[in-house]
């Protein structure tokens, strides 16, 4: 190799040293091709090393050189079992050096390739660019281009101060170091600390949820909250502030919409320009002015729109045509389809001569009622529903209090519910078409007094209709009657305004009885709905569903004889390892429980051992 002399026995040299040898370029042998073997002993090894003469592109004597090193260099990397080590400048890019160029022809996968960057502490301070290039290649995050299967290595000279500072020994050593340094001087505020800590974690373990040790909520307790319309579906609104204690609870949620849903189906009849319906505003549940007529459910069409309705047949088309005018009888709950005084005189010429002459037909009044009858079955089934889902969520909202820790038994005990809700709405729909069945094929009443007081009212809106004959004003009627008492005397029986028009006949009083007989029945009949289905879904319903015994059969009709979910029916269960199954933790609560534990063992030791220290 380059640079090798000849050796010379040191008894040679005389005693004037090296200088009396002459030049060094007399002694200098030429290049070669020849190998210098240097033998270890003693060494239990099998490596061979050769060490490549430096990559030229150029020398003194000619090109000779250049191509013997090139050559010798190809051959030395061409052996599958030559693991090459390329020596590459930090800062310079490996892939525009010769020897990346040879070793990728040698070996184009880079499996027996290793790079070495070396010095790069005499990269300038500023290289930004090539110490993140050296970076990324070393880290392997250059790209393909730079890959190599066996990766590179960075080799430093050693540099006072340098090896302290190297390797994981010495961070951990000089972290050590400045942590005592720190804990004597911060000791008292991390005292401090860890107590506050320890204060907050026991807060923290205050107000989160129990243990399963001590708590084990019971399914059936947690649910009777809901029997008997102790639920959701009660109104929660504050009640106006009244005088009198109230004698009886209000009515539950789910009822409300009743009469304002079912108050349409009533029926209602047009005489003259007046509308007359069964129902009032007591009835619907809306409160209007004190004296306005619509509280009696009469509506006089003839002052709509400033008047413009003047007669019967004017008022029957705007019924039919005006959008404004439904929209207001909508808005108000006045039934939409009222039925004709001619369409009232059709069907008593059907019934006349079945009864004795100069009487109303009964069977007319039948038909009438009749022609109003199947309209209900739609809204009491609506009012189930609403039961239904006010009850099903405040059964959820139990369940998610009562078994929230619990994922298991929540969705056991929710599927249990859920199924046991869907029977029973099941049962209590199938009562209520009963109900509503017995009031819809029926015409039939035992509550004379109060059918014939609205009877006698009814007729009396009716004529003044037909007569259109204005309402008095409460002081007018006052001095009416004052005026009809004075002549009692005289053989007077009038007793008030509304005797003195009904004892004018007319030639419709047939009709406007049957009229007023139609509208004080279904006032009767809606009495008994309005109070029979809130009854029928509370018995049938509601406090079904917070019985204990309904609901455990229904869990355990979902758990089957297995204890599992989604058991076979019957058998028998042993109900105190499936609640222990179903009343586990759920893996992550338990996990987080145990971590906050371990922690407060740990924050109180801290405590300990720097109240100790402090002290």
């Amino acid at each position: 190799m380059s640079g090798i002399r000849q050796a010379v026995p040191p008894t040679a040299r005389g005693s004037h040293g090296r200088d009396d040898l002459g030049p060094a370029a007399g002694y200098e042998l030429s290049f070669t091709a020849n190998k210098v073997v240097l033998e270890v002993l003693g060494a239990d090894v099998d490596l061979t090393l050769v060490d490549l003469p430096g990559i030229i592109h150029n020398h003194p004597k000619g090109d000779t050189y250049v191509h013997q090193v090139k050559a010798m260099t190809k051959a030395q990397l061409q052996p599958e079992h030559h693991i090459v080590a390329m020596a590459l400048p930090a800062g310079l890019d490996p892939e525009t050096q010769a020897i990346r160029l040879w070793v990728r022809e040698a070996d184009p996968e880079g499996a027996r390739s290793v790079g070495i960057f070396t010095k790069p502490d005499t990269l300038p301070a500023d290289a930004h660019i090539a110490i993140a290039n050296l970076v990324k290649t070393v880290s392997g995050t250059g790209g393909a281009t730079t890959a190599l299967a066996l990766g590179y290595y960075v080799a430093v000279a050693q540099q006072p101060g340098l090896q302290e500072r190297l390797g994981a020994e010495a961070l951990r050593s000089g972290l050590s170091a400045l942590m005592v340094e720190a804990l004597q001087r911060e000791l008292p505020e991390m005292w401090g600390a860890a107590q506050g800590q320890l204060d907050k974690q026991d807060a923290g373990r205050a107000g989160g949820a129990a243990a399963p040790a001590q708590r084990r909520p019971g399914p059936g307790a947690a649910l009777a909250a809901v029997a008997g319309g102790r639920h959701a579906a009660r109104p929660r609104h504050r009640q106006p502030r009244r005088r009198q204690p109230r004698a009886l609870p209000g009515p539950p949620g789910y009822v409300r919409g009743l009469g304002r849903a079912a108050v349409r189906a009533t029926p209602a009849f047009l005489v003259g320009t007046t509308l007359v319906c069964a129902l009032g505003a007591e009835d619907k549940g809306v409160k209007l002015e004190a004296g306005a007529r619509e509280g009696l459910g009469v509506l006089d069409l003839g002052t709509w729109e400033d008047g413009k309705l003047k007669t019967s047949a004017e008022a029957e088309a705007a019924l039919k045509s005006d959008e404004k005018l439904r929209a207001y009888l909508a808005e108000h709950q006045f039934p939409a389809e009222p039925m004709m005084l001619a369409q009232v005189q059709a069907v008593l010429w059907d019934h006349a001569g079945r009864e004795l002459p100069t009487f109303s037909p009964y069977s007319a009044v039948e038909e009438l009622v009749r022609s109003f009858k199947g309209r209900w079955r739609e809204h009491a089934e609506a009012c189930l529903a609403r039961a239904v889902q006010l009850a099903g969520a405040e059964v959820d909202a139990v369940l998610q209090a009562e078994f929230g820790a619990y994922p298991k038994a929540l969705r056991a005990v929710r599927a249990a519910a859920s199924a046991h809700l869907a029977a029973l709405q099941a049962e209590a729909r199938q009562a209520l078409r009963e109900l509503v069945g017995l009031e819809e094929r029926g015409v039939f009443t035992l509550n004379a007094l109060y059918f014939r007081t609205q009877l006698a009212a009814f007729e009396a809106r009716l004529k003044q209709a037909h007569l259109q004959r204005k309402a008095l004003s409460l002081e007018a009627e006052t001095k009416v009657k004052a005026l009809l008492d004075s002549l009692r005397g005289h053989g007077n029986a009038f007793g008030g305004p509304q005797d003195l028009l009904m004892a004018q006949p007319t030639p419709v009083d047939d009709e406007l009885h049957a009229m007023a007989a139609c509208l004080a029945y279904f006032k009767v009949s809606f009495k008994r709905l309005q109070d029979g289905v809130p009854l029928l879904v509370g018995g049938r319903l509601l406090q079904r569903l917070g019985s204990r015994q309904g609901l455990e059969a229904a869990l355990r009709r979902q758990l089957g004889p297995d204890g599992r979910e989604g058991g076979a029916e019957g058998g028998l269960v042993d109900w105190n390892e499936a609640a222990k199954s179903l009343l586990a933790e759920a893996p992550h609560v338990a996990a987080e429980r145990r971590r906050l534990s371990d922690l407060e063992r740990r924050l109180r030791e801290a405590v300990g051992l720097l109240g100790g220290t402090r002290a």
